[in-house]
């Protein structure tokens, strides 16, 4: 790395967020669709059909819709009559809650970051994910503030998000910088308002040249900041 764009970058740094699925923590959300369409017999047409994260984003992820209510109204668009289909829908999505994990080096990167940086968590997710990572997690013990898309109502990569988070960790856009793997949503999003922003390319798929650094993993986040 550049040492002087390393220094650069450390000097106008004063807070750090980071995005939550993918970033720091994964799940087998894929599994959770595959197992889904095997169980209801839906093909990967028919199930893609009912738009099921556009349909997520726009009303389970803001917190328009209770779980119970997402999923019946999902059921409605596959055409999925029988009565128990709700019920067997939030029993799949149960068991991907439980698989939710930490990236092996999340622990150790989060908590030396966050005694020399005030860390912030932003994530689109619905309440039952977020929740279930906040306590599994134990989220508190590294981030002084988590906005989660359906507690704000607003989802990343809306530049509301953003602003409410630096509002509520106390410090200008410009004086953070956002991690995130998605490039969309993370990097181009924080960049709109001013962050910085560094992209977490863990499969080496192709590049994204709004990124201040892209990195492989989180340990190269220790070379930058520390």
């Amino acid at each position: 790395m550049d040492r002087l764009r390393v220094n650069q970058l450390r000097m106008q740094v004063k807070a750090i967020a980071f995005d939550l699925w993918n970033t720091i923590a994964f799940s087998k959300k894929e599994r959770f669709l595959e197992k889904a369409r095997d169980h209801f017999g839906l093909s990967e047409k028919e199930f893609n059909k009912g738009r099921y994260w556009t349909f997520a984003e726009e009303h389970w992820m803001k917190g328009r819709k209770s779980e119970k209510e997402f999923f019946k109204e999902l059921c409605e668009y596959l055409g999925l009559t029988n009565g128990d289909a709700v019920k067997e829908f939030i029993l799949l999505w149960e068991e991907n809650l439980d698989s939710f994990k930490f990236f092996p080096e999340s622990e150790n990167v989060l908590s030396i970051l966050s005694r020399k940086y005030p860390l912030a968590l932003i994530s689109n997710t619905e309440e039952s994910s977020g929740e279930r990572a906040r306590k599994r997690f134990h989220l508190e013990r590294f981030f002084k503030e988590v906005v989660y898309s359906y507690e704000v109502g607003l989802v990343k990569p809306d530049k509301r998000v953003f602003d409410i988070t630096a509002k509520r960790i106390g410090f200008k856009p410009s004086e953070m910088c956002m991690i995130g793997d998605d490039t969309k949503n993370d990097i181009k999003g924080a960049k709109s308002v001013g962050m910085k922003a560094i992209w977490i390319n863990r499969e080496n798929s192709g590049t994204c040249v709004e990124a201040d650094y892209t990195l492989k993993n989180l340990i190269e986040l220790k070379e930058i900041f520390l």
